[in-house]
């Protein structure tokens, strides 16, 4: 990844604040070359801060105490997590500052990065407009071969601003085979719609199975870790892409493991 000067020199910065007062002034300089002193920034973490700073966890356990305790570098709002019910906009801002206030606080103080899950639109947020999209089941004529179809009415696709991204998903997905990733069979589209033709999972939401069965077995769990490290090999050997790899959005199909 790389990062501009100005935003290399404010990281720096950021760094800087407790280290020994030689670093600063070396840090705090615009005229050094950022990228040496980045990786001086980086002799300064330990192994474990390192780590941490790749972590990234779920707002609800980013409590201050495991922000200064495990120098995390991420936090993520997930889908249906919030501060409180009905959570006011000074709520989210107070409950973010606090993170921050902590991540800050370490022994190096690098800020942690926050995450938004915003799912056609900021869906989290008390009172916030979401682009909705549905899903159904379809059938070939000729094969029976059920499958699920993706509705998303192009409108809201210009309103969010987010055609590019469907271009660009229908793209790749069109183009993955492998049996641990839904199938795109194809899409079709009318003035108003966009349909997408994907592969049926018909066990749904690995989460909602775990709500379901309290616990996986060894086995069972073992089989959804290595079919997830299947995958990943495979997209990062062929595609650079992002996928949000969390229980929710992860599908499981019509075969049961015990």
């Amino acid at each position: 990844m790389l990062l501009r000067p100005e935003t290399l020199l404010m990281l720096q910065r950021v760094l800087a604040v407790k280290l020994n007062a030689e670093a600063v002034l070396r840090l705090s300089s615009p005229t050094t070359n950022s990228t040496r002193n980045l990786e001086m920034c980086l002799n300064y973490c330990s192994l474990q801060e390192k780590i941490s700073q790749m972590v990234q966890i779920e707002r609800s356990g980013a409590t201050t105490d495991v922000m200064k305790n495990y120098f995390i570098g991420s936090v993520l709002r997930g889908g249906g997590s919030v501060p409180s019910p009905k959570a006011t906009p000074e709520a989210w801002v107070n409950m973010v500052n606090e993170i921050q206030k902590a991540a800050l606080s370490t022994r190096l103080g690098i800020p942690m990065i926050y995450g938004i899950d915003a799912v056609h639109g900021h869906n989290n947020m008390n009172g916030a407009t979401i682009f909705l999209h549905n899903v159904g089941l379809g059938v070939t004529r000729q094969s029976n071969h059920i499958v699920s179809l993706k509705v998303l009415f192009k409108t809201q696709l210009q309103q969010s601003q987010v055609e590019h991204q469907l271009r660009r998903e229908v793209e790749i997905q069109s183009h993955l085979r492998n049996p641990n990733i839904l199938r795109l069979y194809g899409n079709f589209y009318d003035p108003k719609r966009v349909y997408l033709i994907l592969e049926y999972a018909a066990r749904g939401e690995l989460y909602k199975e775990l709500q379901k069965c309290k616990y996986f077995s060894e086995r069972r769990a073992a089989t959804y870790v290595a079919s997830l490290a299947r995958a990943l090999i495979y997209c990062h050997g062929k595609y650079v892409i992002h996928r949000d790899i969390k229980p929710e959005n992860l599908l499981i199909g019509s075969k049961i493991i015990k």
